[in-house]
Formats: structure tokens, C-alpha cells, sequence
């Protein structure tokens, strides 16, 4: 680089001897002294110069003219006026004659100009370097010159040394306006940011990667930007359909709830009543009649689930359980539903377990058995003589024994059904799993469905790692083979929740109090009935609020709560219960909820809502019986512990005053994941930030509306980046103010930013102070 010189116009010597050892430590800069222009004149000193700083006298006619003759020299450098202290007149003169800046005579004089200075060397050293020849070889050169991407260079001080064409075209200025000024967001060799840039032609989102490099002879960051505007916004967008789309399954999903609730309460009442009246004194025919009614209650009952459960896979919001079953108590259960309906069509109904399976496993035995439920079901359907076969065998590990599965191995079990039915046409074996497709459509069979069995069957076998296929021939009937993944469980001692087959524990219980919340009339006619021929004591009431009056006056063993009424819903009754608010005698009161809904999550929105269990309607009284148990053994397990004391829970509490100038979360989580960046960012914003707001300062007092958009921008987008809202909402108005060009709403407005950066640095400082 060459160097410099600057040309210092001062009559007074001592004033002199302080300007030129204040400059003094700039590098490869000349200060050439002359105490007059006349002088000047005489010895013929020419430039070209870096700068001419030129002291105005306490006479402004006299500093008028000459100021007014060394403008007309053509010195071709910018001009700094320096004003004797105070003296307003002198300053405004200085500038509208054409001095690019103006200095008082005061106690920072020396440090202000040493700051233009090197601002007005590093211009030069860029205007330089982007001026000097360029070899046509030099392939680097040619590289970043056409880079797609924005590359900028600056120094340790964020002043911008060099601009390629991609970087003009993002900020829609040219190089030469960029190089010199501050760049206006923190930066960090390596690291990667997202920043928000203002430029011309609107607001941009911008990549930025940053690298430390070596810049003729010293060190200086190389940023790589890369305009991600259009990204950002693909993003939102699909961000934003992303989120319709979970909307509108949240709003299905309330629906079916909605409506598996409002068709279960009146199923429940069917289905009960029906039981009830079975169970009495009926006449031949009366009792066809109702068999029949209790039969197509519970098809209907079948298509409901069928739906629901469809309308749950499809929404993926179907969970698994894994839970400790008995794989071949599960199995007998599906044969025990099938074997007088087999018996019945003269079928031949058994089960074969090949060669070593492992009998106790973790799954979720109740889906399991749907499958091969479905399947039976189909299977004995669709069979009018021969056999039904459901086999099992462990497919991996192959040929594994017992000693070579301890508990916590994984397996694979291969299950088929085989039947010797009226088979599959091979044009339907390629749509068999599709949703509402049926086997046979034809009018001379009365075996009809929703024709979702076989395709929720394969959806559930695929959510347990496996996989659901068919091998069949019209006329001779059907293979279906599926596989599932379990994992190796501890023998079963004893049934904690479920037995197990995975059905309800169904133990003896005393005689009990029960108070029954049922706001159905004929649910609670149903319940009441099969609670008390099972020897319990009930009391019904129809809503939450008559339930909370009874629980504060009464004592009761248990709770069996109906979820959804229409005063007060069941987990609000609880809540109340257990919080205290409802002044129960006894607050730790077991507590099951009666629901007719089946969405995924309701189970443990229950349990969070303090009930220890729950069953659906329709009830049948060994799952309300097995529920009892459960909930009773809960009741006297915790009664037999003492309770302990909560430990009060440890809070980071926030540095003082950090809360309301930067965002909690964002820095809580900075903190606890990328602290040593935090700090680096910090470290940056510390040492940069401050010479900003002064040359924000002096734009605002100078009026230059392009300069305070510009400063106020970069200032907004530093602070947004790290989550300061206070401050990136101060900047925003100040540039907003600039923009529009209301110097009032400027003022008022650098003030409120400079209170609240003043307030975001004391931060920033006492996090590295104590960090330290």
C-alpha cells in the first residue's frame, strides 16, 4: 500500500504539536503541517492527500473565506474543519461551505480525529486495492469476482476493504460505497449466522459464513453471503400448509372424538339395557329379539372402531402400548371368540405353535390380537367347510432357544391363518389392503363390512415393525402371514395392570360405596344395575357440580366420573378433587373415568388430570371390575407410603435486569447448548457496537437520513440476531423514522435506542465479567 499524507492547516503551533502526536501511531501516514495557506502556497506543497484538516479562527468572516479559498484549490480530499470550542456559527459555516466533517477544539479532538482517520485510510487502501492491475492469471481473483455468492472483506474493526459483484447485488449499492464503512453485524471466524440485510431493493435474508484469512500481510475476515430470501420464504410457506394440514387433522380429530363420544353414549345405553333385559325373565321369542338387537348393536359398535381407528392411523396419531403379555394366553383368547361360531358352520378351528416361541413379551398385546382377530374373523367368514389354522413360529432370530433369549432380546414372530375357503379372485389380491376395498361384493353373500379390516390390520402390523401379506387361489382357499417385532419380557408373577392375556384383572372386590357421575339417563340406569348385582352400594348424580357438593359431605370408596357433561367436564371435577378446591373429605379418592372417547392421548390427558384409571363405553362389568382393582391397589399403595415432602425445584434465575432486554428462552438456551459462543458473540457486540452508535450519533446530529437508515438497519438486525427486542424494536423505528425522513421522530427515537443499548452492553458486560 502507499502512503499517505495529511495536510494540517493550523496558525497555532501548540494546537499543531497536539493534532500531529495524536495521529502519530497511524501507520504509513505523512502529516504535513503549514500554519497558513498563504504559506501553503508559497513552499507549493501538493497533494494528492489523504485529508486536509484545516483550523477555522473565532472569526467566521475570516474563517468564511478561507475556507471558501482552499475549497476552490481542487485538493481532491475530504476536508475536516476544526471549530474553536462551542462555537456554533463556525461549525454551521465550516459545513455549508463544504467541510465533509467539523471538530470542536475540545478534550476529544484527538481521539475523533485519529478514528476519521483511519476510516479515511482504509477507504484509500480499498480504492486501492480495487484500482491496482489485476493479472489476467491470477485465477483466485477471478474466482471471488464471480462468485455467485457475496464476498466481503474486512478488518478486525468490521470496516469493509473489499465488495465482489454478488455482494453489490445484494445490497444494491456498488463497491465503492461499501468498502470503508462499517459492515453492522457481529462477526465470527467459523461460525455460521442467518442475518437480515436492508437494501434498495427491499429487505433481504442472508447466509453468512465467516473465515479468518490472511490480507496483504495481516489478518482479516472473509464472509460469504448468500442470499436465502426466496428459501425463507418457500419455507414459510410450506412451514405455514405444514401447519393448515396439522390444523385440520387436529380439527378431524376433535371431530371423531366428538363424534365417537356422541355415538357411543347412546350404543352404551343400547347394548346395556339390552343385557339387562336378557338377563330377565324373557319369553323364546322376546329373547330372539333382542339377541338380534344386541347383535347389530354390537356391528355397529365394530364399524365405529373400524373408523375410528382408520381415521386415527390415517392422522398417525395411533400410539402402541408396551406392556408384559402372555403371547400364548393371548392367542387362546382369539381362538376362544371364534370357537362356537366355527362350530356352528361345522369348521375344524385350531392353533399350532412351531417349534420354540417365546411365551412372554413386550408389545401391545390388545393390537396384536386385533389383528389376528380380523383375520380369524375373515378366515371363518369366508369358510363354509374344511378348516381354520392360526400359526406361530419365531422367525429371527431362526432357530434361537429359550437359553439364547434372555429378557430384553428382540424377536420376530411370524403368524399365519389358513383357511380353506372360497379363496381370493387374483384381481382383488392387488387391492385386498386398499381402504373400504371388500372381498366379495356380490349380492348372494350377506358377509358385508366398511372394508377397512385387512387395511387397518396391515397398518397396525407395519406401526409393529412387520409386515401383513396373502397368498390365495379363488377356490381353495387363503394364506395371510404377518410378522411383528417384540421384545423379550420377565416371566409374569403377577398382573400389575392387566393379566397376562392382556385382559382386565378381574379379582373379587368387597362391597362399596360408589359414587356414579353419569349425565346420561339411561348410561346411568345401566351402570347403577350391573354395579349393584355385583353387591356395591350406588349413588348417581348427573353432573360434576353435584358431585363436588357430595364428596366435600360424604365418604365414598370410589368415583366413577363420565368424562364429557355439559356443567362441569370429569377431568375438571378431578382436578378440583385432588387440588383441594372441592374441600373432599378425601382428596386421594380412587377415581375412574367412564369415556366414549378413543383418540390418541385422551388416556394420559386423563391420568394427568389426577384419575387413576379409565374404561369405555359400552362398559362391560369385568373391565369395570378389572378397573376397580387397579385403581383400588393404587388407592392403598399410596395410603401405605408416607408422603415426602417436594423438594422446592432449582430455577436458574436470569443475570439481573437480562429479562427484559434480551429474550429469556433464547439466551437460556445459548447458554445451557453454545455458551462459548454466546460469549464470542457477546465479545463481538462489546467491541463493535459502541463506535456505531457513535457514528449513528453524528448522523442523527447531522441529519443524514441514508446514513441513520443505514446504521440503524444493521444495528436492528445485530440485536434481533441476538434475540435484545427491546433494542431491535428501537432500531426498527429509527430506521423506519429515517426513512420517511421525520427528523423529530429520529431524535426521539435515537434516544429510546440509545438507552436500551446502553442497557443491552451493561448487560453484555456483566455476563463477561462473571463468566470470567
Amino acid at each position: 500500500m502507499n502512503d499517505h499524507t495529511i495536510l494540517l492547516i493550523e496558525p497555532d503551533q501548540e494546537d499543531a504539536r497536539r493534532i500531529i502526536s495524536a495521529l502519530s501511531t497511524l501507520e504509513n501516514v505523512t502529516v504535513r503541517h503549514s500554519p497558513s495557506l498563504d504559506h501553503l502556497l508559497e513552499t507549493k506543497e501538493d497533494g494528492p492527500y489523504l485529508a486536509v484538516i484545516v483550523a477555522m479562527g473565532i472569526d467566521a468572516p475570516d474563517s468564511g473565506r478561507l475556507h471558501t479559498r482552499l475549497m476552490s484549490m481542487s485538493l481532491e480530499a475530504p476536508v475536516i474543519a476544526l471549530a474553536p470550542e462551542g462555537r456554533e456559527d463556525v461549525k454551521t459555516l465550516a459545513r455549508a461551505l463544504g467541510a465533509g466533517d467539523v471538530l470542536y477544539k475540545d478534550d476529544t479532538l484527538g481521539p475523533e480525529l485519529l478514528r476519521m482517520a483511519r476510516l479515511l485510510q482504509s477507504r484509500a487502501k480499498a480504492r486501492e486495492t480495487a484500482n491496482a492491475p489485476k493479472p489476467s492469471d491470477h485465477w483466485v481473483e477471478r474466482i471471488i469476482a464471480n462468485n455467485a455468492d457475496g464476498i466481503l472483506i474486512m478488518d478486525h474493526e468490521g470496516h469493509l476493504l473489499f465488495a465482489n459483484p454478488a455482494a453489490e447485488r445484494i445490497f444494491g449499492i456498488s463497491s465503492e460505497e461499501l468498502v470503508g464503512h462499517g459492515f453492522g453485524f457481529p462477526v465470527i471466524a467459523g461460525e455460521s449466522t442467518e442475518i437480515d440485510i436492508f437494501s434498495k431493493t427491499g429487505s433481504k435474508i442472508v447466509e453468512m459464513r465467516v473465515v479468518e484469512i490472511d490480507w496483504d500481510g495481516r489478518m482479516a475476515f472473509l464472509a460469504s453471503l448468500r442470499d436465502i430470501t426466496e428459501r425463507k420464504r418457500m419455507e414459510m410457506e410450506l412451514a405455514k400448509a405444514k401447519e393448515d394440514a396439522e390444523s385440520a387433522n387436529r380439527a378431524k380429530s376433535d371431530f371423531l372424538a366428538k363424534m365417537s363420544h356422541e355415538i357411543r353414549t347412546p350404543m352404551t345405553g343400547i347394548i346395556g339395557m339390552t343385557e339387562l333385559a336378557l338377563a330377565s325373565g324373557l319369553n323364546p321369542q322376546q329373547r330372539e329379539y333382542l339377541e338380534m338387537v344386541r347383535q347389530s348393536a354390537n356391528s355397529l359398535l365394530s364399524i365405529l372402531n373400524d373408523i375410528l381407528d382408520f381415521s386415527k392411523i390415517e392422522a398417525g396419531r395411533l400410539e402402541l402400548e408396551n406392556k408384559p403379555f402372555d403371547l400364548f394366553r393371548t392367542l387362546e383368547l382369539s381362538i376362544k371368540i371364534f370357537k362356537n361360531l366355527s362350530h356352528k358352520k361345522g369348521l375344524r378351528l385350531a392353533s399350532r405353535v412351531e417349534g420354540f416361541v417365546p411365551r412372554h413379551l413386550m408389545g401391545d398385546a390388545g393390537r396384536f390380537r386385533q389383528v389376528v382377530n380380523n383375520l380369524l374373523s375373515n378366515a371363518v367368514k369366508f369358510t363354509d367347510q374344511g378348516e381354520v389354522v392360526l400359526s406361530v413360529r419365531l422367525a429371527r432370530p431362526e432357530g434361537a432357544s429359550r437359553e439364547d433369549l434372555p429378557p430384553g432380546s428382540e424377536v420376530t414372530l411370524q403368524c399365519s391363518v389358513r383357511d380353506t375357503g372360497v379363496g381370493i379372485p387374483r384381481d382383488k389380491l392387488g387391492v385386498i389392503f386398499d381402504s373400504f376395498s371388500q372381498i366379495d361384493n356380490t349380492a348372494g353373500r350377506n358377509e358385508n363390512g366398511t372394508g377397512l379390516g385387512l387395511s387397518i390390520s396391515k397398518q397396525l402390523v407395519q406401526l409393529m415393525g412387520g409386515d401383513l401379506s396373502v397368498q390365495s387361489e379363488e377356490g381353495h382357499g387363503s394364506i395371510f402371514t404377518f410378522t411383528t417385532d417384540f421384545t423379550i419380557a420377565a416371566p409374569l408373577s403377577e398382573p400389575a395392570d392387566r393379566s397376562a392375556s392382556g385382559q382386565p384383572d378381574s379379582g373379587p372386590l368387597p362391597s362399596l360405596r360408589i359414587l356414579l357421575v353419569e349425565d346420561n339417563a339411561v348410561n346411568q340406569i345401566y351402570a347403577t344395575e350391573i354395579l349393584q348385582q355385583e353387591g356395591h352400594h350406588v349413588t348417581p348424580v348427573t353432573n360434576g357440580r353435584t358431585a363436588l357438593s357430595l364428596l366435600a359431605g360424604t365418604d365414598f370408596d370410589l368415583v366413577l366420573m363420565d368424562i364429557q357433561m355439559p356443567d362441569m367436564d370429569g377431568m375438571e371435577v378431578t382436578r378440583q378433587v385432588r387440588d383441594g378446591r372441592a374441600k373432599a373429605r378425601n382428596t386421594g379418592i380412587p377415581i375412574i373415568a367412564m369415556t366414549a372417547h378413543a383418540m390418541q392421548g385422551d388416556r394420559e390427558r386423563f391420568l394427568e388430570a389426577g384419575m387413576d384409571d379409565y374404561v369405555s363405553k359400552p362398559m362391560e362389568i369385568e373391565e369395570v371390575v378389572a378397573a376397580m382393582n387397579r385403581a383400588l391397589k393404587r388407592f392403598d399403595a399410596r395410603r401405605a407410603t408416607s408422603p415426602t415432602p417436594a423438594e422446592p425445584s432449582a430455577k436458574m434465575e436470569a443475570s439481573p435486569g437480562g429479562a427484559d432486554v434480551m429474550d429469556p428462552q433464547w439466551f437460556d438456551k445459548m447458554f445451557a447448548t453454545r455458551r462459548d459462543f454466546l460469549g464470542r458473540m457477546f465479545e463481538v457486540f462489546v467491541r463493535d457496537e459502541p463506535e456505531r452508535l457513535n457514528e449513528l450519533k453524528e448522523a442523527v446530529a447531522a441529519g443524514d437520513m441514508r446514513r441513520i437508515s443505514f446504521l440503524a438497519h444493521s444495528l436492528k438486525g445485530a440485536t434481533a440476531t441476538l434475540g435484545a427486542g427491546p433494542a431491535r424494536d428501537a432500531a426498527a423505528t429509527l430506521d423506519q423514522a429515517a426513512k420517511t425522513g421525520d427528523q423529530k421522530t429520529c431524535e426521539r427515537a435515537h434516544r429510546i435506542l440509545e438507552h436500551e443499548m446502553t442497557r443491552l452492553l451493561s448487560f453484555m458486560r456483566d455476563h463477561l465479567a462473571n463468566a470470567s
